[in-house]
């Protein structure tokens, strides 16, 4: 009983310190964390060309379209949790389950569960750190539970 109480805080504290605050601006590729981060944090300040950007292969053939598809989003809150990782030929991928918590600018409430896979080619491939793309976001797939 002890465990699962003290298993459930250190959920909670976990969790709590990956909310990102939604006026803080994050923009960082050097881990996949901080791309993940740095996606929420670019939606919930609208600034979704930046959102775009962190994807390594678009996300929709037609930005405005999918640009559209955040008109009516007040933020949202990304949770993730680490699933797999694979590397080969100077190229590493990582793919972590995750929940996105929605709020619309009515006041709706949505879930969404899915993945995201980001991957980033290996620094030593590069004169220089300046010059290394960092880590972004591959594929993805979300359902929308409610």
């Amino acid at each position: 009983m002890k465990r699962s109480i003290i298993g459930f805080l250190l959920f909670l504290v976990m969790v709590i310190g990956l909310m990102a605050d939604t006026t803080v601006k994050i923009d960082k590729v050097d881990t996949p964390e901080n791309v993940l981060l740095s996606f929420e944090s670019a939606i919930n300040n609208k600034d979704y060309l930046r959102a775009w950007n962190y994807w390594g292969t678009a996300p929709s053939n037609d930005y405005t379209k999918w640009e559209k598809g955040y008109k009516g989003t007040k933020s949202i809150e990304l949770f993730y949790k680490f699933r797999d990782s694979d590397a080969g030929a100077g190229n590493r991928w990582v793919t972590y389950n995750v929940k996105v918590f929605g709020v619309n600018t009515d006041g709706k409430k949505h879930l969404y569960e899915g993945y995201y896979t980001l991957r980033s080619t290996s620094p030593d491939l590069y004169d220089s750190i300046d010059k290394w793309p960092g880590w972004k976001i591959e594929k993805g797939q979300l359902k929308k539970i409610y």
